[in-house]
């Protein structure tokens, strides 16, 4: 099972086509990767992207994404649903003992476990990436790896 795609992202697409998979290897972000060549992959990326109503593009030099302050609203909404749902449940028992709820609470924040971004040198979870990025620039994305 795969635990997500690593996305190589840059402002600049001349940045980019740098990243493979010997960069991970000896990390524990997963147990093996792969260089991933299928365009899928990014058209799905995109294809969510779009839906929450971020602009995807290309030019010249590449795919990219413009992301806005509704988009990232949009793209967060489900998980915002969620972190209220179990924030209502929240009481001092549960937040002392209950592994299973903490990590769910958490993971309602940011998926630790799913694609990530490899931007300027650092790998972000895509949530992270996504609240980070500045509203209205371009983001490039290049190469991809498969995390295992």
């Amino acid at each position: 099972m795969a635990r997500g795609t690593f996305f190589e992202v840059a402002k600049e697409a001349e940045n980019l086509g740098n990243m493979d998979e010997t960069q991970f290897y000896g990390s524990s972000y997963a147990e093996w990767f792969e260089n991933e060549e299928d365009p899928a992959s990014l058209e799905y990326l995109f294809s969510n992207f779009r839906s929450a109503g971020f602009e995807t593009w290309s030019d010249e030099k590449g795919q990219y994404v413009i992301f806005s302050e509704c988009g990232k609203m949009n793209y967060f909404a489900h998980k915002y649903e969620r972190f209220k749902k179990l924030s209502e449940e929240a009481d001092l028992r549960r937040f002392s003992t209950d592994y299973c709820w903490t990590h769910d609470l958490i993971d309602s924040i940011t998926d630790k476990w799913s694609d990530a971004v490899l931007f300027e040198g650092t790998l972000y979870d895509m949530d992270e990436f996504v609240r980070a990025a500045d509203i209205g620039e371009k983001y490039y994305f290049g190469n991809m790896v498969i995390a295992h």
